[in-house]
């Protein structure tokens, strides 16, 4: 299941998708989607999470996790050396960096099931995390794309 689609990603007027002779097409965003999205559902069956996942709020988390990992991949396609926006310290590190602290907070159980509700049901545990593991909050719901 994508996390979300190539509509969703706020992607520089560099790198336009279409499929009238862009650089990115849709089919490779997809593509990018979709391998963003198995990595994610990898991490969150590490965990023991039921999948799919059909929580509106853990959809809007993880949505924003994959548009991170997307973009991150599509501007590594767009410019593979380190010229353009994916250079060093650009847009590509920039969103591979905010992709693997989201993964690793996954990973380290700062989303967690809802035992109140069935077992798919995700909820943000980040405040106790932060909390109890001295790490900052890993969502925030200011984020405008």
């Amino acid at each position: 299941m994508a996390y979300c689609a190539y509509t969703d990603l706020p992607i520089s007027p560099q790198v336009p998708i279409n499929d009238t002779g862009a650089q990115i097409t849709t089919t490779m965003a997809g593509n990018c989607i979709d391998t963003i999205s198995a990595d994610i559902d990898s991490h969150l069956r590490a965990k023991n999470y039921v999948l799919p996942v059909t929580d509106p709020e853990a959809l809007a988390l993880l949505k924003a996790i994959c548009i991170n990992g997307a973009l991150s991949s599509i501007y590594k396609m767009a410019f593979p050396t380190d010229e353009g926006v994916g250079a060093s310290k650009g847009a590509a590190e920039f969103y591979e960096e905010r992709y693997q602290k989201q993964l690793a907070n996954i990973d380290k159980g700062f989303l967690g099931p809802d035992t109140a509700e069935d077992s798919d049901h995700l909820i943000n545990i980040s405040g106790w995390a932060a909390e109890h593991h001295r790490e900052k909050p890993w969502v925030f719901r200011d984020t405008r794309w």
